[in-house]
């Protein structure tokens, strides 16, 4: 194996996450670009005529550094002007893409709240800071995700002063571009929950790639009618039909030397969290291959209800024709038809307080397409195969400064942690980033069955050998951690009673409650293998 290919592999094997935490009341700086509020001196090549400075606090961009200084990157240059934090992960020349959570461009029950929503501008300053050190003048950052059909993109770049920060950007000397891009192909406004206008976007300018992952997605033995992001149920049960299993994705990411995944911590209605691995879902140029939890009831084969009752069946039915019905007309007809939501509101509850479309724990759907869009991040080529070893590096910075907590993703209750992680492996980020918030990581489906997926491994270690890095100098096992030395995050309500963590894991406790064996051979012959770095090499 070539030195390329092992140091791309190497992100399977790593199990450490860094974590560090602002004081308690510490707040995001206010002034865009976002400058760091002290001199470093490395950032002296990208700025030769002065390092600009901020007058005001700026923590977030030293809590970057720090974390980057705790996962050891280029730990022989730490503190001195030749310190190059990402160049083990960034050559000069690479195409890199920092994807953030641009989910929607406020919190839905508050038009002017945002900070709990989506990632915060500041987090993602030192990081492209930091990329265009380790590009050296020649390469390509693309700042981009695809948010929900129905935000308003426009609004979403003012929340993020993106001109401010295009505008730093383009001072940097060098042959580097950085730009900011929307990959959605569609934007749709909506009333009362109902689609009643399209808009066609010019989405990806390098196109999209479909993969289909056959018999190695995790959909494979598993039936259900699948409902995705539309009313077009058809168009999403063809692309899953058993065999079959296809995924759009963005042209520019399949092109990506690099992807530095930075999420918006988060409580999530159908995956428990939303974090490293489920902010892959905003790599997808087409919103409805993508199935959020399958129909009916649980006697029916579904998870779109807990509960066999007769208002369940009922609503399954009738709202089932509903959908039909609206799929299958003219918007003309659709604004009409929007308001007969609005009785079936008061029969059946709104979702907001009631558990349907899958918002609960016993949602077996959603984590089979948040594991399967990961693995083509890792292992998809831009031609639309997947190689047996990865193909791109990959970090993850979580911002949890302001996380969310409730009824989250898009209308969660503020929480004020001050946490910030990163780590090269996005199922160890997800198992660190669950227990600091006082849930139970062996609980969601995504974070328990990442490291034993069937094909297109995402992790090559076992859950009790993650590691938390809190500082150069302390690392603890995570089934050590106490969540009770940190903030709790409250579950959504379609999950609460079976999230929450008591104490600390504890020795073996990964394997309490669930198997997390990885299949025959495949794990025994991965981490044997002379041919792979292992953890101390990696630096």
């Amino acid at each position: 194996m070539n030195k390329s290919k092992r140091q791309f592999i190497a992100e399977l094997d790593d199990p450490r996450v860094a974590c560090t935490r602002l004081d308690l009341g510490s707040a995001y700086p206010r002034d865009p670009p976002f400058h760091p509020d002290q001199i470093y001196a490395e950032l002296g090549r990208l700025h030769p005529d002065g390092i600009p400075l901020s007058t005001v606090p700026n923590p977030v961009y030293a809590a970057v550094r720090r974390l980057f200084r705790s996962l050891g990157f280029d730990a022989e240059n730490v503190g001195t002007a030749q310190w190059n934090p990402l160049k083990g992960l960034v050559k000069p020349g690479d195409v890199v893409v920092v994807k953030p959570n641009w989910v929607k461009e406020c919190n839905l029950l508050d038009e002017d709240s945002w900070e709990e929503v989506i990632t915060h501008p500041s987090v993602l300053r030192p990081i492209v800071d930091y990329v265009l050190l380790a590009l050296e003048g020649e390469g390509r950052v693309i700042i981009t995700d695809g948010p929900q059909t129905d935000s308003s993109f426009g609004r979403i770049m003012e929340r993020i002063n993106a001109g401010s920060l295009e505008a730093h950007f383009g001072v940097i000397p060098g042959n580097v571009r950085v730009e900011i891009l929307d990959l959605r192909q569609e934007e749709h406004e909506t009333r009362d929950g109902v689609v009643v206008r399209r808009r066609k976007l010019r989405g990806d300018p390098r196109g999209y790639v479909e993969y289909d992952l056959g018999l190695g997605s995790e959909f494979i033995g598993h039936r259900g009618r699948y409902f995705g992001a539309s009313f077009d149920v058809e168009e999403t049960n063809r692309a899953h039909n058993g065999t079959t299993h296809l995924y759009r994705i963005s042209g520019t990411v399949a092109c990506a030397d690099v992807v530095i995944n930075v999420p918006k911590l988060k409580t999530h209605k159908k995956a428990g969290i939303t974090c490293a691995l489920k902010n892959m879902v905003g790599i997808n140029g087409w919103k409805n291959y993508l199935p959020h939890h399958s129909e009916g009831t649980p006697s029916m084969g579904g998870d779109q209800f807990p509960w066999d009752s007769r208002r369940a069946w009922l609503e399954y039915h009738l709202m089932g024709r509903f959908k039909r019905v609206l799929n299958r007309s003219p918007e003309w007809v659709s604004k009409i038809m929007r308001f007969a939501k609005r009785p079936g509101r008061v029969v059946f509850g709104d979702t907001e307080e009631v558990v349907r479309s899958g918002n609960w724990y016993g949602n077996d759907t959603l984590w089979r397409m948040v594991l399967d869009l990961n693995k083509i991040l890792l292992y998809g080529t831009r031609d639309a195969r997947l190689e047996d070893l990865p193909v791109r590096r990959y970090l993850a910075v979580v911002d949890g400064i302001v996380g969310g907590e409730g009824n989250g993703p898009m209308c969660p209750d503020r929480v004020d942690s001050g946490i910030l992680l990163a780590g090269r492996n996005p199922v160890a980020v997800d198992l660190a980033a669950a227990t600091v918030i006082g849930l139970d990581p062996r609980r969601m489906p995504s974070v328990r069955n990442g490291t034993r997926c069937r094909r297109w491994l995402l992790a090559r270690f076992h859950p009790d050998d993650a590691e938390l890095v809190l500082d150069e100098n302390e690392t603890r096992p995570l089934w050590a951690v106490d969540p009770q030395n940190w903030v709790r995050f409250r579950p959504h309500f379609g999950w609460a009673g079976e999230l929450e963590l008591k104490g600390p894991i504890g020795p073996g406790g990964f394997d309490a409650k669930t198997n997390y064996d990885i299949p025959a051979g495949v794990y025994s012959e991965a981490v044997g293998s002379s041919e792979f770095e292992t953890v101390g090499d990696r630096n």
